[in-house]
């Protein structure tokens, strides 16, 4: 009875794991009607990841009807199974009012809820709401905490103010080495204000020697890829 019980797991298992890649390969090729429903199956047998993908497809309203209340409601759903993703989109929702009122103490608390379900994302994000005092850490040891956790999530924001953290020495122990490299990291994996504050170090000479030629070519780099204060930057050292 035991063995039939565990190969009746695999095979639901199985199968939440093909509607999840069948509503994800439709939705690749355009078919977002068929995407929704294999989402939907997925959801309807159990699986929260289908909820969450479901929700998405409720916000982005491809080809669908778009409902939020319907994708707010499907977010709340897979968050309470354990998808910390829809934590993170229901979070999403709350912070900025899309469809429904404001609620800042209730998006810190579900970006803090699937921060600690490794979504990289939602480490950043929790970071910014001390960042701009939505919620208070006065030491700025809880800031660091998640900015770190985002980095190490490879989330290249977290990276650039956990860096930033360390320059200032708040929240954990100055540290310029420390900071130049993780402006590096972020730097080096497409994060336009990470070049630019990394260009800052170079042309201040903060903590390295001062270059200014090293210091143009990050700020060139900064402006390519979309950061206006890299762009101004780079007009006065060029």
């Amino acid at each position: 009875m035991r063995k039939i019980l565990i190969i009746l797991s695999l095979l639901y298992i199985g199968l939440y794991a093909n509607l999840i890649e069948d509503g994800i390969a439709e939705s690749k090729k355009g078919n977002y009607q068929k995407a929704k429903e294999a989402f939907e199956a997925s959801c309807n047998t159990g699986n929260a990841k289908g909820c969450t993908l479901l929700g998405v497809s409720y916000i982005a309203g491809n080809k669908i009807n778009q409902n939020k209340s319907k994708a707010r409601s499907l977010f709340n759903k897979s968050c309470d199974m354990g998808d910390y993703e829809g934590c993170f989109n229901l979070a999403e929702i709350y912070r900025y009012g899309d469809g429904i009122e404001k609620d800042i103490n209730k998006a810190c608390d579900l970006y803090d809820k699937s921060c600690e379900g490794n979504v990289a994302v939602a480490c950043m994000k929790l970071g910014i709401m001390y960042v701009t005092g939505s919620i208070k850490d006065s030491s700025g040891v809880k800031t660091a905490k998640a900015f770190r956790k985002a980095c190490d999530g490879k989330n290249l924001k977290g990276c650039r103010f956990l860096g930033l953290m360390h320059l200032m020495g708040r929240g954990v122990k100055k540290d310029i080495k420390k900071g130049k490299k993780l402006l590096e990291t972020a730097c080096n994996g497409g994060d336009a204000e990470g070049c630019f504050n990394l260009g800052l170090l170079y042309a201040k000479g903060e903590g390295v020697k001062r270059d200014e030629k090293i210091a143009t070519k990050l700020f060139a780099k900064a402006c390519s890829k979309g950061s206006q204060e890299g762009c101004k930057a780079h007009k006065i050292f060029k």
